[in-house]
């Protein structure tokens, strides 16, 4: 709550010289909300080239941050949105990163000396400078070079005063609309408990899985995204699939795979996901493919929905990794369509209800022998109805669908990428993957079941 009745918002541009201690101050002073932004994930030889342009009069952006104090002071005291600011005014600092962080680092390198700018010749004041590794950094710079920095060279800070978490958020996606973000860059700066979930869930183990072992690297929140997908496949089954709108989907208040994740009881999409993760990092002593870590999570969202235990992790694990190569090295076609034929390693490269519904049953048959499973899984593992049962389920309906009332053509009929033979009766309550208890529907609507939107047509 603010004191306006509409967020004030105004904003002061500055130059501050490059060398002066008012910056090195400022870049020490800059807080970071990663529930928006990133950190700092440049590399040296792309900050050596900013900080030339800097120097040559070739940066021109400005960094945009939010001033701490003033944002409170447009707040009421006590109210969310004063605490909000305030708790980065108590760690110390006095703006908020909106854009420019990357380069905000950079700065604190340079002044620090702990970088240097790229080598090569450069030209002040008509005169050519050579720059080497023995003068690259500030305190091994020409003497020329230096006095030039400090009396031309300006850094522009353009401070913005908004008055609330949101309005920071949204300053935050508008200056960054003409960069190609990603669409997980732009999920996480929605607030919503799905993206508090996944950026817990990415603290806790960015360290193990970020640093070889499944990426090199969380830039642009690449593991953010592998894992908020796994919450997906948890809510709905993995058969369903995965897409960007299902992701965005997820990002919603309340929304199913959000409830999926959180729910009280024995089992929830962050156990399972957490649980997965953790096997990652314990027992993975070299890397393991995006893909196949989604495997991984398939193979403990089955034994978990069979109701079975896993009874030595370790071993569990081994076997994995060595049923998995040996499905990426089968040659066996799983399915032909427009595309082509396609193996298990072809089919592992997207998360389409296709892709991911032949992977899984690969996986369900190869735990049927598995031996550290609590009691090997016999129970039907893809639990997708047949052809001639679909029709069956078809014909019952009249071609309609039983949650929308939508016709369903009759070409279409063992189309999955729209149309799911679902059962009556759950699966997991017993219900059988015969034809008296299967129904077509809607696969939008179905996914949407769960969460109360649509309910089964009269």
């Amino acid at each position: 709550m603010s004191k306006d009745v509409k967020p004030a918002v105004t904003r002061l541009y500055k130059d501050v010289p490059l060398l002066s201690q008012s910056l090195l101050v400022f870049t020490n002073e800059v807080a970071l909300d990663e529930s928006f932004n990133r950190q700092g994930c440049w590399t040296d030889p792309f900050t050596e080239v900013y900080l030339k342009d800097l120097i040559v009069g070739f940066a021109p952006s400005p960094i945009i941050v939010a001033d701490l104090k003033k944002c409170a002071e447009l707040c009421l005291e006590g109210s969310k949105e004063y605490e909000y600011f305030q708790k980065w005014i108590d760690k110390g600092y006095l703006w908020l990163a909106i854009d420019g962080n990357n380069r905000t680092v950079s700065i604190r390198k340079y002044l620090n000396n702990e970088i240097g700018i790229e080598q090569g010749e450069i030209t002040i004041d008509g005169q050519a400078i050579e720059i080497t590794k023995s003068n690259n950094s500030l305190k091994t710079h020409p003497a020329i070079l230096k006095e030039y920095i400090d009396n031309h060279v300006m850094v522009v800070i353009c401070e913005y005063t908004v008055s609330s978490r949101q309005a920071v958020s949204d300053l935050f996606l508008c200056v960054n609309g003409g960069i190609a973000l990603r669409e997980q860059e732009k999920r996480n700066a929605i607030l919503c408990g799905m993206a508090d979930e996944i950026r817990a869930m990415v603290a806790k183990y960015k360290d193990s899985l970020t640093t070889g072992k499944i990426y090199k690297n969380n830039i642009r929140y690449k593991l953010d995204e592998l894992l908020a997908k796994l919450a997906v496949i948890y809510a709905y089954r993995p058969e369903s699939g995965v897409s960007q709108t299902d992701l965005w989907d997820a990002y919603r208040d309340e929304s199913t795979t959000y409830k999926a994740f959180i729910q009280k009881g024995k089992y929830n999409g962050r156990k399972l996901i957490d649980n997965a993760c953790r096997l990652i990092k314990k027992y993975e002593d070299g890397c393991i493919n995006p893909s196949s870590f989604i495997n991984l999570f398939m193979a403990l969202y089955a034994v978990e929905d069979n109701s079975r235990e896993i009874k030595n992790e370790e071993e569990f694990y081994k076997w994995f990794k060595e049923t998995e190569n040996a499905r990426l090295a089968s040659m066996k076609i799983l399915v032909t369509n427009k595309k082509g034929s396609h193996t298990y390693l072809s089919l592992r490269e997207n998360s389409t209800s296709i892709d991911l519904t032949y992977r899984y049953e690969e996986i369900c048959l190869d735990l049927k022998s598995c031996e550290y499973i609590s009691i090997p899984i016999e129970l039907d593992p893809t639990r997708l109805f047949t052809p001639t049962q679909r029709f069956k389920a078809w014909e019952k309906q009249k071609g309609i669908c039983v949650l929308t009332n939508k016709v369903i053509p009759q070409s279409e009929i063992n189309d999955i990428t729209k149309w799911e033979a679902d059962h009556k009766i759950a699966y997991s309550k017993g219900g059988k993957t015969d034809a008296e208890n299967c129904q077509l529907v809607c696969k939008i609507a179905n996914k949407q079941k769960g969460s109360g939107e649509y309910q089964i047509a009269a």
